[in-house]
């Protein structure tokens, strides 16, 4: 009796350790998996750590009067390089109700510190949805940003100037 019970408790005991050996294997990929998160958001910071101070606004719309000319409404926008790096090819975007029109690449590089200016004619009055300024650029580590004038921030591809429209009245 005394040989069935110590094969049986050493079943038991083997059933156990290896519960515990589950257990502790889930726990394992758990802790593993919110480490490797923490790495990965890690480095998204690290990769956006320039181009976060790099900052846009767009100043209230002005009106501009000429005599004999009509009223027009002027919209600037600001881009202030506030990193240690330069930024590099600037595109001013304008989004006016849902276009994005591409109005300006700076050749130079906006120097840490330098800010610049972009000044649009836009429609009178202004549409009702707005008119919205933000930048594309590339960061010192080559990689490219799209900064709005509201604040957001995201990772992108390079800008590219819309094609003109094909003249009217021609067919491919």
């Amino acid at each position: 009796m005394s040989e069935i019970f110590t094969e049986q408790l050493t079943a038991v005991t083997n059933v156990v350790l290896a519960v515990f050996a589950i257990v502790t294997a889930y726990y394992a990929a758990r802790a593993f998996g919110k480490q490797n998160e923490q790495i990965r958001e890690q480095a998204a910071e690290q990769r956006k750590s320039q181009a976060a101070q790099v900052h846009v606004w767009q100043a209230a719309p002005t009106q501009h009067f000429e005599i004999g000319q009509p009223e027009m409404t002027v919209l600037t926008a600001h881009v202030h390089n506030t990193s240690p790096q330069p930024i590099y090819h600037l595109q001013w975007v304008w989004d006016l109700p849902g276009v994005p029109v591409h109005a300006s690449i700076r050749v130079e590089p906006l120097m840490p510190d330098e800010k610049d200016s972009m000044t649009l004619p836009g429609p009178t009055p202004v549409h009702p949805f707005g008119v919205y300024a933000s930048v594309t650029f590339q960061d010192r580590a080559g990689r490219w940003w799209w900064a709005h004038a509201d604040g957001r921030l995201k990772e992108t591809f390079p800008a590219r100037p819309p094609q003109p429209a094909p003249p009217r009245g021609l067919t491919a």
